[in-house]
């Protein structure tokens, strides 16, 4: 599907389809965080808490902040709430099926 808001909603909802994603994101809710600490919080290694963090960062959910050696994480919780808005109206979750051919049913009413 081609359709830049389905695209847009269906990284929203991979990216929190995934409790490891969302204990990360529940941390950085309550404040800015370095990989280290955030491995610790949420009991993984810190290559996997890396990997989740990208996932984050690409839909823009996560900032990074470097300071010295040490790259800190915050959650980005304008853009939580603008994907969190745009999934919740009716035209966001008319997205999601922008591509079903609703002819499709008629035929299938017609042929029985």
């Amino acid at each position: 599907m081609a359709d830049p808001e389905f695209q847009t909603l269906l990284s929203f909802f991979k990216v929190l389809g995934n409790e490891s994603r969302l204990r990360i994101i529940g941390v950085l809710a309550q404040g800015e965080t370095s990989v280290s600490d955030l491995a610790t919080l949420v009991g993984l290694k810190e290559p996997t808490v890396s990997h989740h963090l990208a996932k984050l960062l690409q839909v823009g959910l996560v900032r990074r902040r470097v300071d010295g050696t040490t790259h800190l994480y915050s959650l980005d919780s304008g853009r939580l709430e603008e994907l969190s808005k745009r999934v919740s109206t009716a035209g966001g979750m008319r997205a999601l099926s922008s591509d079903v051919d609703e002819s499709t049913y008629e035929r299938k009413v017609l042929r029985a």
